[in-house]
């Protein structure tokens, strides 16, 4: 049984009551994210919202400002297409409550993303509640702890999965109201962000090894590249030796650099590989 304090228990139910008979819409995020902290322990939220073909919107967090680089505006300007989160919910997973380590590619824990937006950003666990809207829009509330802070506990974890009716009433609502969130420009962006991870190296790089590329830069491990792909470790390794020669880089992170540096040079009319005009742009003196 998933145990909470009596105080605990009026708190949510307080908030809850609060968000309901409140007509202030654009507050509901604020007032959610304080429900949830009744629940569990919790250093940061965030609720974005994503269309399949625009750019996500951050709804609301209250990230501490001297992460606020690190944690919110670097994930927005790109590193989002290499979120789980955000790939689970871009692939179907159903709505739910979903630890990090549920919906992480293997070998992700040892990946560059991870080393650079979990790591460097002191977070140090994360849940996050994955939330189908509409037809091509879906949320997620994470939520995070940060290094100091404990990982969630599975009574916490029960308890947050009890809550999830609640949530998606209050994120259906707020999102009823917010249809206009996005900006003009927002989907143009996405396109040319998702074409970017798509077409990153082909200037370069054999099909293989731009397939072997993504899959490294999502997380994955040679093993699961290997068996994603139906082919040995070896052949993998060897791709990765290749490509790396290619790309005039020796590790995943310089891989990783790369790709986060090229995104700078996003052609807009989608016609060349970032990477192509990035390193032309380095060249030039």
């Amino acid at each position: 049984m998933t145990s909470i304090t009596s105080e605990e228990f009026l708190r949510w139910n307080e908030s809850i009551i609060h968000l309901i008979g409140s007509d202030n819409v654009e507050r509901f995020p604020e007032s959610l994210v304080y429900a949830i902290e009744g629940l569990t322990h919790l250093d940061n939220g965030l609720i974005v919202f994503y269309g399949k073909n625009t750019k996500p919107v951050n709804i609301y967090d209250n990230a501490e400002e001297s992460l606020r680089y690190q944690n919110i505006d670097a994930y927005f300007e790109g590193a989002y297409l290499l979120d789980p989160y955000y790939r689970a919910g871009l692939e179907g997973i159903k709505t739910g409550l979903y630890h990090l380590s549920d919906i992480s590619p293997p070998g992700f824990y040892n990946s560059e993303y991870y080393k650079r937006f979990f790591r460097s950003s002191m977070i140090s666990d994360e849940v996050g509640f994955i939330v189908h809207l509409e037809e091509n829009c879906f949320a997620n509330v994470s939520l995070v702890n940060l290094f100091g802070s404990p990982a969630f506990s599975k009574t916490e974890i029960n308890r947050l999965r009890l809550a999830l009716p609640v949530v998606r009433d209050i994120l259906e609502k707020y999102r009823g109201h917010q249809k206009e969130q996005v900006g003009e420009d927002a989907p143009q962006l996405h396109s040319q962000l998702e074409a970017a991870l798509s077409v990153f190296g082909s200037s370069v790089l054999t099909r293989r090894e731009c397939e072997i590329v993504r899959m490294y830069l999502h997380g994955h491990s040679t093993k699961s590249i290997a068996e994603r792909l139906f082919i040995s470790d070896h052949t993998v390794s060897l791709h990765r030796k290749n490509l790396y020669a290619k790309l005039k880089v020796s590790s995943q992170a310089e891989l990783f650099h790369l790709f986060i540096e090229s995104l700078s040079c996003v052609d807009k009319e989608l016609k060349y590989d970032p990477l192509e005009l990035y390193l032309h742009n380095k060249a030039l003196p």
